[in-house]
């Protein structure tokens, strides 16, 4: 007989959602996804789950969790993108211990600039941690199926993003870059974005390539982690 899942309630309190916890990481910062970001539970609260909303680096789909539970549209949808193996089953298993996998399209993809099959380094195999970066260090790298947002929305028939969280520890550009006409399209409105300012590189081209897209900057908000910030572009 298989042990019973041990479960935790979300720090979100506009809904009864829960997630799986097999991991400190889980226990420490996926169930208190609102504690960590409340900027990002604040913005989906308000004004991302109407419509599609994508979350690229889902992880465990807490902030997918709780966009799906607010949509209320016949068309709202989320695409949470989780390439890291632990996290995409929990993920999934979360999807459907809260019986959300009609709102939810769940991908194990990568989004890069360009399609190819690829490594990708994990910091660690605990369910619920990050990918591997320079701030946390890669201890196993996996190969990964790696592509760029246009051609999945472009040949794959996705619905196309009104809103977008991305949280990729350093990949951002590599996100923003594979996906050029989606970021031109006036219906995608909002974008959250992660990033380092302690890269003032690669922040900056972020920044530039979202101001050349037709977004400004309506909000910077400072996160856990030194140098980190959770950017948020309207158009």
């Amino acid at each position: 007989m298989q042990d019973e899942p041990n479960i935790a309630r979300l720090d979100f309190p506009d809904r009864d959602l829960f997630i799986t916890v097999d991991s400190q990481y889980e226990k420490t910062f996926r169930a208190h996804a609102c504690a960590k970001e409340p900027c990002t539970a604040d913005w989906i609260r308000q004004t991302a789950h109407k419509g599609v909303f994508y979350d690229v680096g889902a992880n465990v789909g807490s902030y997918s969790l709780i966009a799906a539970s607010l949509m209320s549209g016949e068309t709202d949808r989320v695409v949470a993108f989780e390439p890291a193996y632990p996290n995409f089953f929990k993920l999934s298993e979360n999807m459907l211990l809260n019986r959300l996998s009609g709102r939810i399209i769940p991908l194990s993809v990568a989004l890069s600039s360009s399609d190819h099959m690829g490594m990708m380094g994990l910091s660690s195999t605990d369910f619920g941690s990050t990918h591997g970066n320079i701030r946390s260090g890669v201890k196993h790298s996996v190969a990964v199926l790696y592509s760029t947002l246009d051609h999945l929305v472009e040949h794959y028939g996705l619905p196309f993003p009104n809103h977008m969280k991305i949280d990729v520890d350093g990949g951002e550009m590599d996100v923003v870059a594979g996906g050029r006409r989606t970021f031109r399209d006036p219906r995608l409105q909002t974008v959250m974005i992660e990033i380092d300012e302690s890269d003032p590189g690669a922040a900056s081209a972020v920044n530039g390539f979202m101001l050349e897209a037709g977004f400004a900057v309506a909000e910077r908000y400072s996160l856990m982690s030194k140098g980190l910030k959770n950017v948020l572009f309207v158009r």
